[in-house]
């Protein structure tokens, strides 16, 4: 393991990082003068190095199997210090980590932790043994669900690739399996750049500390209350559930009969709106996702596509967002739905209008009914506009040309001007059957 990806530091080394991402922590620690026998410890992921899996914690490693970068088991001499809890409670202090779930008909982006976010605190609060099952979830540097707009399934193209990276994987078909490239590119000796994921993990110490000495109370409650806002949603889920089944009785009742899956996008939709659940936006420009602009650059250079280099990542919405969220049909990120083989029996273009119909009722219903006002679904009802788009418009039920979508996103116009001789992939199929989220 290079020396570089993991070290051991103590507080007085460990609050430069923090402070800038969170000086209320850092006053607070200040004032409890940790020694150093308050262990911590920072690591340093490449792109793609999977942190969590199946439950288990992993540190990388220099090894890779050609295809992602390496991850290994966490070094004893660290392991000794965090065996409180299957995760210690880390902070993310450089670029982004995606929580993330991959299923046999889709893959699910569950959480972007962004710098000064936690992860494991939930856990390391809960009492000893308080889990009902096995943590499902993964965990990777970086995003995991990074997808290109255009298509990259070009044979001669990714042949130039395959010649000047050595990658083995075949050529992507779909959405699903740009990540097999991406990745092989990126672990490449000739890709050109270093991008790395910072957590600092606390050690065992700090939270048996906190929750046995009066004295690091300050620091507790800190804890407790970052981790209280993280769960609003969770604690009152099973409320709006029922306020969900309460919908879907009264459309019922109106003789609307909703196909079950659609049924499950709108409720996905309602929880992208309110910032819950991830959509997906633009991410050229931004490299705390990843390397974007240096696989665009090859993408340019080295495959010679025909479209502008547009990749889309996890996003979870906030009414403060100045840019459109995206929602993809023929991408679904659901958390839930109910298995069935005829998912759109009648294709995207009829599903649609249904979709449109199950959002607008619902509006009318819950803000009416059910709504606190100004709470984050009052405003989603209120404030978000739910824009169409299909490759084949249909001006009469309000589906628009995807070629439009550019009118809509000064994020994507502003993209599009890096790449001035490169079209718009209007034909994506990301977008044929995709819904912007835009604030009002």
């Amino acid at each position: 393991m290079k020396e570089d990806l993991v070290q051991t530091l103590d507080w007085t080394t460990a609050r430069k990082i923090i402070k800038p991402l969170n000086p209320e922590l850092t006053k607070i620690i200040d004032t409890l003068s940790p020694d150093k026998s308050f262990k911590l410890f920072k690591v340093k992921y490449p792109y793609g190095t999977i942190i969590v899996d199946k439950g288990e914690l992993f540190f990388p490693s220099t090894n890779s199997n050609g295809k992602m970068s390496g991850h290994t088991a966490v070094p004893p001499e660290i392991k000794k210090h965090l065996q409180r809890r299957a995760f210690p409670v880390s902070i993310v202090t450089q670029n982004t980590t995606e929580i993330f779930k991959i299923m046999p008909d889709r893959n699910i982006s569950r959480h972007l932790i962004k710098p000064g976010g936690f992860f494991g605190l939930w856990e390391n609060l809960d009492h000893d043994n308080s889990e009902y099952i096995k943590w499902m979830w993964s965990m990777s540097s970086g995003v995991r669900s990074l997808y290109l707009l255009p298509k990259i399934s070009n044979t001669k193209g990714h042949k130039q690739l395959r010649a000047k990276y050595h990658i083995n994987s075949h050529t992507p078909k779909n959405w699903a399996s740009h990540w097999d490239t991406l990745i092989e590119i990126v672990n490449s000796q000739n890709f050109g750049e270093k991008w790395c994921s910072e957590f600092i993990f606390f050690s065992d110490k700090w939270f048996d500390t906190a929750t046995h000495d009066p004295a690091w109370k300050d620091f507790l409650i800190y804890m407790m209350n970052t981790a209280w806002q993280e769960s609003n949603y969770w604690r009152n889920k099973s409320t709006f559930d029922l306020v969900w089944e309460d919908f879907l009785n009264h459309v019922i009742n109106i003789n609307i009969k909703p196909n079950l899956y659609l049924a499950s996008i709108a409720k996905q939709l309602i929880l992208t709106g309110i910032g819950r659940l991830a959509g997906f936006r633009i991410a050229n420009n931004n490299t705390m996702f990843g390397p974007i602009e240096r696989l665009a650059e090859i993408y340019i250079a080295d495959y010679n596509i025909e479209y502008a280099p547009i990749f889309m990542v996890p996003h979870m919405l906030s009414f403060k967002d100045t840019f459109p969220t995206y929602y993809s049909l023929q991408c679904p990120n659901l958390l839930e739905t109910v298995p069935c083989i005829n998912k759109l029996p009648e294709g995207i273009l009829s599903a649609i209008p249904e979709i449109m119909e199950l959002m607008k009722k619902f509006s009318e219903k819950f803000v009416n009914e059910s709504t606190i006002e100004n709470s984050p679904i009052y405003q989603f009802c209120k404030n978000t506009r739910l824009l169409y788009f299909h490759a084949t418009e249909k001006k009469c039920y309000g589906i628009f040309s995807t070629e439009k979508i550019v009118e809509q996103d000064k994020q994507l116009q502003k993209v599009l001007q890096n790449y001035p001789n490169k079209k718009f992939p209007s034909t994506s199929l990301f977008l044929k059957g995709c819904i912007l989220l835009k604030n009002i």
